[in-house]
Formats: C-alpha cells, structure tokens, sequence
C-alpha cells in the first residue's frame, strides 16, 4: 500500500492540488500507515470497508470517508500501471453525516454573529465585523488586505459600515 501512495504522491494529479488538499491526503496515508506492509493483492472491497468502518469509530465518519476518497484517487492512478484491476474503494458506500450534526459551513444566525463579535478583542471585532458584512470566508480577508491598494476609493464605506456594526466608530485611513 505504500508504494501505491508514493506512486500518487508523485502523480501530477496530486502536485497539481491545493495545499490544503496535499495536507489532507498526506493525513490519510498517515492514518492509513498500519496497513502500509499489506500486499496491494490482498486489498479488496471487504477489507477496506472494515477498514472504513473502523476509522469512523476510532475517528469520525468525516475522517473515514476523507480517507475513502483518498483511496479512490490512489486506485484509480494504480489501475493504468497494472498495479490493481479494479478501484475497490469505489464500493466503499459512504459514512452519512449524523442527523445530530450540524451543517458545515452555514449561515451563521445574527445571535452567533452578536456574540462572536462581543466576545472579540476590538481589533479582532473590526476584522469579524468586515468578514460579516461582506460576507467573505477568513481566507477571503487576507485577499482583501492584498486588494486594498487598487481600490482604495471604494474601500472607505465598506471600512465605515464595518466599524458601525463593530462598534468601533469612525476609522480613519
């Protein structure tokens, strides 16, 4: 199993990925490291869905099927080698998210958004308040900052409305 990872690893399938996306798969091969001496001919739907099951007990079903997937993309590059003869992980049937679980990425209601932005410092409030009326994700601020140079004309009553929903009064700049 290592070697069919390594193989991926090197795929320009993966190197052209994100970095967060690189980080995530290199996770599943971690996690996937005792199974790492298992002879790829003895790899079949079975065993990695007992394998599957596991991860969601030991970890969550989030992380068992970030992991299934990953093996997906790691067979499917095998096949053409001549490594495996079928992608067994594609039968792997997918963990449901529990009914209990709240949705990721939602829209926070204005009750999360008033404590979030009375709990934080005056700084991080002017940061939150801007994300918030922009509705813009944090990696979305840092390209912000970067932009701010070109459009500086338009900046300032996004920068005013901001500072009234932090309460922050007028900023200058």
């Amino acid at each position: 199993m290592t070697h069919e990872s390594r193989l991926y690893f090197e795929e320009e399938h993966f190197l052209e990925r994100s970095k967060a996306a690189k980080r995530e798969y290199r996770m599943c091969a971690r996690v996937l490291h005792p199974i790492r001496d298992t002879p790829v001919s003895k790899i079949d739907t079975p065993l990695l869905a007992a394998i599957h099951d596991k991860l969601a007990k030991k970890y969550s079903w989030d992380k068992a099927n970030r992991v299934r997937n990953f093996l997906i993309q790691v067979f499917k590059f095998s096949i053409p080698k001549g490594l495996i003869l079928k992608n067994f992980a594609d039968d792997i049937i997918k963990k449901p998210r529990p009914k209990d679980t709240p949705e990721a990425y939602r829209t926070w209601t204005y009750e999360e958004v008033q404590t979030a932005l009375d709990t934080a410092s005056p700084q991080l409030r002017a940061a939150l308040a801007m994300i918030f009326c922009t509705e813009q994700g944090p990696s979305d601020a840092s390209e912000f900052r970067k932009a701010r140079g070109r459009s500086r004309g338009q900046a300032r009553p996004a920068r005013e409305a901001v500072a009234r929903v932090a309460g922050l009064g007028a900023i200058r700049g």
